[in-house]
Protein backbone atom coordinates (compact mmCIF):
# COMPACT_ATOMS: atom_id res chain seq x y z
CA UNK A 1 0.00 0.00 0.00
CA UNK A 2 1.17 3.64 -1.05
CA UNK A 3 0.68 6.74 1.31
CA UNK A 4 -0.93 9.24 -0.18
CA UNK A 5 -1.57 12.44 1.12
CA UNK A 6 -5.07 14.04 0.21
CA UNK A 7 -6.54 17.19 0.23
CA UNK A 8 -9.97 17.86 0.34
CA UNK A 9 -11.67 20.24 -1.44
CA UNK A 10 -15.38 21.52 -2.88
CA UNK A 11 -15.67 22.71 -5.97
CA UNK A 12 -15.49 26.00 -6.68
CA UNK A 13 -13.81 27.07 -3.22
CA UNK A 14 -9.68 27.66 -3.30
CA UNK A 15 -9.69 26.61 0.47
CA UNK A 16 -8.75 23.50 1.69
CA UNK A 17 -11.57 21.50 3.99
CA UNK A 18 -9.95 18.68 5.40
CA UNK A 19 -6.39 16.77 4.56
CA UNK A 20 -6.08 12.90 5.19
CA UNK A 21 -3.09 10.31 4.81
CA UNK A 22 -4.52 7.79 2.82
CA UNK A 23 -3.10 4.58 1.87
CA UNK A 24 -4.02 3.32 -1.74
CA UNK A 25 -3.07 0.20 -3.99
CA UNK A 26 -1.42 2.80 -6.51
CA UNK A 27 -1.36 5.84 -7.10
CA UNK A 28 -4.64 7.84 -8.64
CA UNK A 29 -4.58 9.66 -11.74
CA UNK A 30 -6.22 12.66 -12.75
CA UNK A 31 -9.93 12.96 -13.63
CA UNK A 32 -10.14 9.37 -12.06
CA UNK A 33 -12.88 8.88 -9.40
CA UNK A 34 -11.73 7.75 -5.88
CA UNK A 35 -13.98 6.83 -2.08
CA UNK A 36 -12.92 6.71 0.93
CA UNK A 37 -15.38 4.37 2.46
CA UNK A 38 -18.64 1.99 0.72
CA UNK A 39 -21.27 4.92 2.08
CA UNK A 40 -18.07 7.99 1.17
CA UNK A 41 -19.20 10.32 -1.50
CA UNK A 42 -17.48 10.10 -4.72
CA UNK A 43 -14.04 12.72 -5.88
CA UNK A 44 -12.83 13.57 -8.83
CA UNK A 45 -8.84 13.96 -7.82
CA UNK A 46 -7.88 17.44 -9.80
CA UNK A 47 -4.13 17.49 -9.51
CA UNK A 48 -1.37 14.45 -8.42
CA UNK A 49 2.44 15.39 -6.94
CA UNK A 50 4.71 12.66 -7.21
CA UNK A 51 6.94 12.88 -3.55
CA UNK A 52 9.68 10.75 -4.28
CA UNK A 53 12.30 12.88 -2.07
CA UNK A 54 9.41 12.14 0.85
CA UNK A 55 9.83 9.44 3.67
CA UNK A 56 6.35 9.78 4.78
CA UNK A 57 3.93 9.47 1.29
CA UNK A 58 4.68 8.76 -2.43
CA UNK A 59 2.63 11.85 -3.86
CA UNK A 60 -0.20 14.31 -2.93
CA UNK A 61 -3.57 14.48 -4.46
CA UNK A 62 -5.96 17.21 -4.77
CA UNK A 63 -9.28 15.76 -4.55
CA UNK A 64 -12.77 17.70 -5.60
CA UNK A 65 -15.94 16.82 -3.89
CA UNK A 66 -18.47 15.62 -6.60
CA UNK A 67 -22.31 15.84 -6.98
CA UNK A 68 -23.07 12.19 -7.79
CA UNK A 69 -24.52 9.46 -5.71
CA UNK A 70 -22.45 7.03 -3.32
CA UNK A 71 -21.47 3.81 -4.21
CA UNK A 72 -24.04 2.17 -1.96
CA UNK A 73 -26.70 4.41 -3.37
CA UNK A 74 -25.63 3.02 -6.87
CA UNK A 75 -25.83 -0.45 -5.73
CA UNK A 76 -29.29 -0.08 -4.87
CA UNK A 77 -30.70 1.73 -8.07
Amino acid sequence: MKPIFVHFYEEGKAHVIKNKKVFFERIPYENEYVAFSVESPLYRVKKVVHTPFSEEMCAEIDVVLEKMPTIVQRMRD
